[in-house]
């Protein structure tokens, strides 16, 4: 379960990497996420997270201090362009490999 709260973009993230708005996510209350990933995750051979990001919104930011993480480097608001631009296509990399 979360309860979301975000400052810029109302819950909604859109479909395609390079979707707007931006979102910044961050100050949510958890209580059991990750207990129950989907078989998917588990192939892949991962453990269920508080947070999951499935690579949409490459300028996407997280700040959840304390929450377990998939992929573990999520983009934060003090994250450059450049570094945002690299760890998506880093993540994107490793996922085409993993398929």
């Amino acid at each position: 379960m979360i309860a979301a709260r975000n400052d810029s973009c109302d819950g909604q993230v859109g479909p395609s990497a390079f979707a707007k708005p931006v979102c910044w996510i961050h100050g949510n209350v958890m209580a059991d996420n990750g207990g129950a990933p989907a078989q998917a995750i588990l192939d892949a051979g991962y453990d269920g997270a508080d947070l999951l990001w499935d690579l949409s919104g490459y300028d996407n930011s997280w700040d959840q201090p304390g929450a377990s993480r998939l992929p573990y480097a999520l983009p934060g608001k003090e994250w450059s362009e450049l570094r945002r631009r690299a760890n998506d296509r880093l993540w994107r990399l490793l996922a085409a490999i993993t398929d």
